[in-house]
């Protein structure tokens, strides 16, 4: 197999080596928003219904 040409990382090296220099970051970056008002923190759904009929007069598939 040619040198650098894999699918995986090598077992010593699980992580990407730290940055060089730490940068500041701006001010407004990160702040505080909301004004300390309730909000509602759902992770996403989705509610499917079936009907299945076990009994009873079926149409025709004309």
């Amino acid at each position: 197999m040619a040198q650098g040409h894999v699918l995986a990382r090598r077992r010593d090296q699980p992580y990407l080596p730290p940055p060089a220099s730490l940068q500041a970051m701006r001010a407004g970056t990160v702040a505080n928003v909301g004004g300390g008002q309730a909000h509602t923190n759902l992770q996403p759904y989705l509610v499917l219904n079936f009907c299945v009929a076990l009994q009873g007069i079926f149409p025709s598939r004309n």
